[in-house]
């Protein structure tokens, strides 16, 4: 993979690791233990951009908490390894190619249903979906990049495998 690739997946990595933390649990945890950071990040979300996906306490979000539970289970390890790999070895893993597939699809997936919620939502000015939209669109964009750059990796390496003859 290009240096150039690698440098924006690490960065994007570096990022999304840190929002996770930051503002994206911030739904997920009682009010009385989080934080205060968070409490403030999250209200500049859900006040000044009326972010729907991040106020606190909305009943009809149970859809979007789920995937929020699904980022620490799942794309949490994944971006764990990735940075690891993309600043631990000078030579790349076997498995980065997999690694960068499974966390490019999962990402991919997921931001489906919330880019369109985001377009689709009556409560949002079309100023509002804009910004909003401007704001998801790298966390959409990036994952399905590294998906493509991945499975390209995937077919060279399964092509240069050679057949063992018994």
């Amino acid at each position: 993979m290009s240096r150039f690739y690698n440098q924006t997946v690490l960065l994007y990595s570096i990022i999304h690791l840190l929002f996770s933390f930051i503002t994206d649990v911030t739904p997920l945890i009682s009010e009385k233990n989080l934080p205060k950071l968070h409490l403030y990040l999250n209200d500049i979300i859900t006040t000044k951009f009326n972010d729907p996906f991040m106020k606190r306490n909305a009943p009809d979000m149970i859809w979007f908490r789920s995937m929020l539970v699904a980022e620490m289970v799942i794309q949490i390890p994944l971006l764990i390894m990735i940075i690891f790999g993309l600043t631990g070895n000078k030579k790349p893993s076997k498995y980065t190619n997999l690694l960068h597939l499974v966390y490019g699809l999962h990402v991919s997936t997921t931001m489906i249903p919330v880019v369109g919620h985001l377009l689709c939502a009556p409560e949002l000015t079309n100023m509002e979906k804009t910004t909003l939209f401007g704001m998801y669109l790298p966390f959409a964009i990036v994952p399905f990049v590294m998906t493509i750059f991945s499975l390209k990796g995937i077919i060279v390496q399964l092509n240069d495998i050679k057949p063992k003859l018994n």
